[in-house]
């Protein structure tokens, strides 16, 4: 299929061999002033394009090149990783598999990581809209990418405030404060999210979108889908979508991070962000379309970053002697992800040529 490797390549396996994919870490590299582009497949399945200003809060997270000169980008290059929702003016929510680090050359390259936000159109507004750089990353203890990507969420701490005028203070989206509320069989969320339109195809700009994208995702109870994913816990939302244009509605590679939303009485909450989902993105034979890490069970988490009771994963002004980035569990053996071709690209970078 003619893919360019990236200078990181980092490929995740599992104890299962029905196994594949996380919904996340494709890389899309986007050249400085539009002159080349790379981008890879795939984003939301059955969606719409949404406006920016609806979902003020969403912030895309990439690396930042633009200060690299090479043959092929001579004006440097950006490239687009996953989805983060705003919890304050200094902190963004997103999945720990997104930004996580554990060789020194991982470490080096989350120096570059940035946010960005109002992105319409992609193409564009991430050169031309302001760049948050990482100070801080932060994971939770428990994560382990190996065991059914459990307590899969990450904060990133960034180094200045974000400005009202890119994001007010009176449009954070609110966290989950009960499951109660959508916990019922068939309950609607929306879902958004940069990814691609379709699963992959032989033709690498068929389902390239350049816009944030929405569409309408159900719940689906935890019994349904461990049919699907055995290992599934408590502290995980899995949803399903319905069938058009043969494909099954949801979220799919490049979507990791981003929320599932929800409306009552008249204020946007967040029940979840996008952890992983079949192998083969709006496979119609699979029930269950993705699973989100629930944030209703990391509300105390959450609040210790936030207050600055937590300690980083990786600070990035902190020398290799005095780091706390340590593998928490990821490294280890653990459960299987189990089921039917979950997807798990984890950190994989890697990217197709757009013409």
């Amino acid at each position: 299929m003619d893919f360019k490797s990236m200078d990181v390549m980092k490929f995740f396996t599992v104890s299962n061999t029905s196994m594949c994919c996380a919904l996340a870490l494709s890389a899309n590299v986007y050249a400085n002033e539009d002159a080349k582009g790379y981008s890879i497949v795939p984003y939301i399945i059955n969606g719409n394009e949404a406006d920016v200003a609806a979902f003020p809060y969403m912030g895309l997270l990439l690396k930042d090149y633009l200060d690299t000169t090479t043959t092929e980008y001579p004006n440097g290059y950006l490239v687009t990783l996953c989805g983060s929702t705003v919890l304050d003016e200094r902190h963004v929510l997103t999945a720990a598999h997104c930004v996580e680090a554990i060789t020194d050359a991982q470490k080096e390259e989350n120096k570059r990581l940035a946010v960005v936000f109002k992105v319409q159109n992609i193409n564009s507004d991430i050169f031309a809209n302001t760049k948050y750089s990482v100070e801080s990353i932060y994971y939770h203890d428990d994560y382990n990418i190996n065991n059914n990507l459990s307590h899969d969420i990450a904060i990133l701490n960034l180094s200045e405030p974000i400005s009202s005028d890119d994001v007010s203070r009176n449009s954070y989206v609110a966290i989950a404060g009960s499951e109660s509320d959508y916990r019922s069989n068939d309950f609607q969320f929306t879902l958004i999210g940069y990814g691609n339109t379709g699963p992959a195809t032989s033709n690498p700009n068929e389902n390239n979108s350049k816009v944030l994208q929405k569409t309408k995702v159900s719940y689906i109870t935890a019994d349904e889908c461990q049919k699907n994913y055995p290992d599934v816990d408590d502290a995980q939302i899995c949803v399903t979508g319905s069938i058009a244009n043969m494909l099954r509605t949801g979220a799919c590679q490049g979507d990791s991070g981003v929320p599932l939303l929800y409306r009552r009485n008249n204020t946007t909450y967040q029940a979840g962000l996008v952890s992983f989902g079949p192998e083969s993105c709006g496979d119609t034979s699979q029930v269950v379309q993705s699973v989100y890490t629930e944030l209703v069970d990391y509300q105390g988490w959450i609040s210790s970053v936030l207050n600055g009771t937590a300690t980083p994963k990786q600070a990035m002004n902190e020398t290799d002697d005095d780091s706390n980035n340590e593998s928490s569990n990821s490294s280890s053996g653990g459960g299987s992800l189990g089921g039917f071709g979950l997807a798990l690209l984890g950190l994989i970078y890697w990217n197709r040529r757009r013409r």
